[in-house]
């Protein structure tokens, strides 16, 4: 099971999302993490305790025409990301 670390805040700038340690966390992680709506998406369903498949039919359901087969894609790619950052831990 993925789970995020604690204090990720994600902020809505412009037309793009970034992600944003905070607290200590922010002192091993001294950056931002950047992403579009699907990944903010994946990111809210992430940190609501949602697992990858689960996370994956979410995003089928709010965006219409996406193959589970993509959008399951979609959330390893973005968990990936988030694991090389060391944002999360788990499988």
């Amino acid at each position: 099971m993925i789970k995020l670390k604690e204090k990720l805040v994600l902020q809505k700038v412009a037309d793009s999302y970034i992600i944003v340690p905070v607290g200590p966390l922010a002192q091993t992680f001294p950056g931002v993490i950047r992403t579009n709506e699907t990944g903010a998406s994946i990111f809210r369903c992430l940190s609501s305790g949602m697992t990858v498949p689960e996370t994956a039919r979410a995003i089928t359901e709010e965006y219409q025409g996406v193959t589970l087969e993509k959008a399951t894609a979609d959330v390893q790619t973005t968990v990936h990301r988030l694991m090389e950052a060391g944002l999360v831990t788990g499988e």
